[in-house]
């Protein structure tokens, strides 16, 4: 209703764009963006969510200039400096993701995605300990599944097996009914399972589904 009345105010064009990148229509967001940053083309919010579009759209070389275009005007910006770092990471600049995280942190120290990214970062430059430190406090910021799962893996990775499994157990105290700390609870303690249970097999082939295609084209088939 406020685009009907201001189409070219563009406080409302990006809050419009805000909107849609939350319900999963980035590119709808660019359009918006890019009538408000013809108008204002130093609006630092709009340019940060920008760059939010552009990862959503896997764009990450146009995402990175936008996030630099952003941080000239605001440098200290952490949630843009958590973009940059998105953006580097898949863009296989791992270590310079690592520093834009570290940034981000320095003004949000408690933010649970910063922490997240930065563990992943990490996890994949094979600083394991660092990732699990990072993705631990991430759990302290804000309990997730997917944090939960990702801590376990980088503590296998990195052999700890009973440091893994009671992470599990902690998901499992997280939420009761997932059937993947369940399953994982119970085959890391002295507990002998006869199979796994259905629920835990079906998460796995649905959780295979969506890369079924790929692999196959990957395998050449």
């Amino acid at each position: 209703r406020s685009l009907r009345y201001r189409p070219n105010d563009v406080e409302t064009l990006n809050s419009r764009a805000a909107r849609l990148i939350e319900l999963g229509r980035p590119t709808e967001a660019l359009t918006s963006l890019d009538h408000a940053l013809v108008q204002a083309p130093t609006y630092m919010e709009a340019l940060h969510n920008r760059a939010t579009a552009l990862i959503a759209l896997k764009r990450h070389a146009e995402a990175l200039g936008c996030c630099e275009q952003a941080l000239a005007l605001q440098p200290e910006a952490a949630e843009v400096l958590n973009n940059r770092g998105v953006a580097l990471r898949n863009l296989n600049r791992k270590y310079e993701a690592i520093a834009a995280f570290r940034a981000a942190l320095a003004g949000r120290p408690n933010c649970a995605d910063f922490h997240a990214n930065l563990g992943i970062a990490l996890q994949e430059t094979g600083q394991l300990e660092a990732a699990a430190e990072s993705l631990r406090c991430a759990l302290v910021a804000k309990p997730s599944a997917t944090g939960f799962q990702t801590l376990a893996n980088v503590l296998y990775e990195a052999r700890q097996f009973d440091a893994a499994t009671e992470v599990y157990r902690q998901w499992l105290v997280f939420e009761p009914d997932n059937p993947i700390p369940q399953h994982m609870s119970a085959a890391g303690s002295q507990v002998a399972l006869e199979r796994a249970s259905d629920q835990y097999i079906a998460g796995i082939f649905d959780a295979f589904a969506e890369t079924f295609n790929a692999t196959l084209l990957a395998l050449g088939y």
